[in-house]
């Protein structure tokens, strides 16, 4: 995790009656790249960001590398999902990739326990550390297998939670092909729910999807 500060306080706006909850960053000369901040403290002008560091793309190079005192252009805060403007139960799917929209989502509606999280990770241990470390304890683990047999496990723990709260807003973010594959699950028995919003945060072989 990457603490920001040291800089003129951070402004945010509202848009449409939603609060922005995204910024983009351009390390130095390197492409920008949208990661979701938490912890956003517009006073002092600092903030958090967590970052899944993996292959060898322009934001991995620049999560692996960045030290103390080096400077990061920063755009936003602005609006990504929406996901301010949802009211009532959330239950939100994702990877490591979305740990950070989960934290900014639990910061926004102050903690309260209507946000359930499923995540699909390489890694259960270093996973379950991380997510208790920025307080999302309850969210359910799925350790990722190379054959996709894991996506039944996600598809049944999404089902469960989704059963128990039919008010709920289904959120999916993450790897572009879990997203297809989780819809492509939810519409062969349709459970009720509220309504659902997407985004793919990467793909095999593709870069800058967000």
């Amino acid at each position: 995790m990457t603490s920001f500060g040291n800089a003129p306080p951070v402004h945010s706006s509202t848009r449409n009656g939603r609060r922005r909850t995204s910024s983009k960053l351009r390390p130095s000369d390197r492409p920008t790249r949208d990661y979701s901040p938490f912890a956003l403290d517009r006073r002092a002008g600092t903030f958090d960001l967590l970052v899944h560091v993996h292959g060898e793309t322009p934001g991995a190079r620049w999560a692996r590398d960045v030290r103390a005192g080096e400077l990061t252009h920063v755009f936003g805060p602005r609006s990504s999902l929406g996901l301010g403007a949802l009211r009532g139960p959330v239950v939100l799917f994702g990877d490591e990739t979305s740990f950070a929209v989960s934290r900014s989502l639990d910061e926004r509606r102050g903690h309260v326990t209507n946000l359930a999280c499923v995540f699909e990770v390489g890694d259960v241990a270093d996973a379950e550390v991380a997510l208790h470390d920025i307080g999302l304890r309850g969210s359910r683990v799925v350790a990722r297998s190379t054959d996709d047999g894991h996506r039944v496990g996600v598809e049944r723990a999404v089902r469960e939670l989704l059963f128990a709260h039919p008010d709920a807003h289904l959120v999916m973010t993450g790897a572009a092909r879990s997203i297809q594959d989780l819809r492509t699950a939810l519409r062969r028995e349709p459970l009720s729910h509220a309504g659902q919003k997407t985004k793919a945060y990467w793909a095999p072989g593709k870069r800058g999807l967000d």
